[in-house]
């Protein structure tokens, strides 16, 4: 037997998410009891296991927080990919006062990484692409 359909409002509650991401994972393809429509009465009826089943197929979990574990996983990458961009742009830039700029381009790679990990990402450890920006005089 199936779960009762719910509102919108009903299954994000239940799913602990927004309503906005239940209406994102309806684009997406998600199952749907009833599909709205405009009007009084024409909202959007979902069973709540079967977006769960359809979440997990998905490569999600199902469950609240997974996709704080996939922002988490795509946190750990940052502090590497913003130091090889920022030594990328060092190299890039031209100007009689650019070897003056370098330790200000490396400055502003480990301020994004503490950035980055005040919001949850991984300890800002020594990142070589800006050690060597560092130690251009």
């Amino acid at each position: 037997m199936s779960s009762p359909a719910a509102n919108l409002a009903e299954a994000a509650a239940a799913l602990g998410v927004t309503e906005r991401s239940v209406r994102r994972w309806i684009a997406e393809g998600a199952p749907t009891v009833c599909r709205g429509r405009r009007g009084r009465g024409g909202g959007t009826l979902l069973d709540i296991k079967a977006i769960e089943a359809w979440r997990a197929s998905q490569g999600a979990v199902g469950r609240p927080g997974a996709d704080a574990d996939q922002l988490r996983a795509v946190l750990a990458g940052l502090p590497q990919a913003i130091a090889a961009m920022i030594a990328e742009q060092f190299r890039d830039a031209s100007g009689p006062h650019k070897r003056a700029l370098a330790s200000e381009f490396a400055a502003l790679g480990y301020r994004l990484c503490f950035l980055i990990e005040d919001a949850g990402g991984p300890p800002v450890a020594k990142l070589p692409a800006l050690e060597q920006l560092r130690g251009i005089k």
